[in-house]
């Protein structure tokens, strides 16, 4: 609290994280928002790297991907409910669950089995990289089921390796499914799997979202527009500093 109201500036990653702010008391003059971002480079295309282990798990099986920590507040079990409402509907798909183990991997195995999805659903562990471009590149379908979110990267990382999304209204990126290029749903598993069956029943149209949230991504999400954003508010500082 003494720290943010000894800041000349402060800096929410999303609209959304705003209101986090004021209920520390600072006033909206005070207030700037400038996301994070990415660096394009990083997502080149490396088919070779792959994940060979994962690669002969699916079999050329077509998979919805989650990207992060295994625990509650990341929701996959959330994710996991879902896939299992929707899988007979879907038979070839399968769920690529990879991120480390933060207390819930025994669990979600677990729940996998009692679904009779152990053979669908998959846990390479924790991918980055090359690794995790090429999982993005590869996914139908990426799921941010997050019950809380200050900013998910991974969308932005999604967007770099044109993969289509889906995410929960807890995830801070409101701004992109307004502009049509992601699906947002409530926190639950009624309504990913509600998410998941639209966008696994529409590829062309999420083809086209992804398309839409590249574009984004490369505009707004890039980390040199960001530092000309910070180098902005900076200067901005000084001046006020000076009067």
């Amino acid at each position: 609290r003494k720290l943010v109201a000894e800041a000349a500036m402060c800096v929410a990653i999303t609209q959304d994280e705003l209101d986090d702010f004021k209920a520390f008391g600072v006033p909206e003059a005070r207030l700037r928002v400038i996301p994070n971002g990415i660096d394009p480079e990083q997502y080149v295309s490396h088919p070779q790297a792959g994940d060979a282990a994962l690669a002969m798990a699916l079999k050329g099986s077509p998979y919805i991907l989650f990207l992060g920590r295994l625990n509650t507040i990341k929701g996959p079990d959330l994710l996991l409910d879902a896939f299992a409402t929707i899988a007979s509907a879907f038979p070839n798909h399968h769920l690529v669950l990879a991120g480390p183990d933060d207390g819930l991997l025994a669990s979600l195995q677990a729940r996998a089995a009692t679904h009779g999805l152990s053979d669908r659903v998959h846990f390479p562990g924790f991918l980055s990289g090359a690794r995790k471009a090429e999982a993005l590149r590869g996914a139908s379908l990426l799921t941010i089921p997050s019950r809380r979110e200050a900013m998910s990267i991974v969308v932005l990382e999604a967007g770099a390796c044109g993969c289509p999304v889906l995410f929960t209204e807890a995830c801070g990126l409101s701004d992109i499914a307004d502009a049509g290029a992601g699906i947002m749903v409530p926190v639950s598993s009624t309504a990913l799997a509600e998410g998941l069956s639209l966008a696994l029943a529409s590829p062309k149209e999420q083809e086209h979202r992804a398309h839409a949230l590249s574009a984004i991504v490369a505009r707004e999400y890039l980390w040199q527009v960001q530092a000309s954003r910070y180098a902005s508010l900076c200067a901005e500082v000084q001046r006020e500093t000076a009067q």
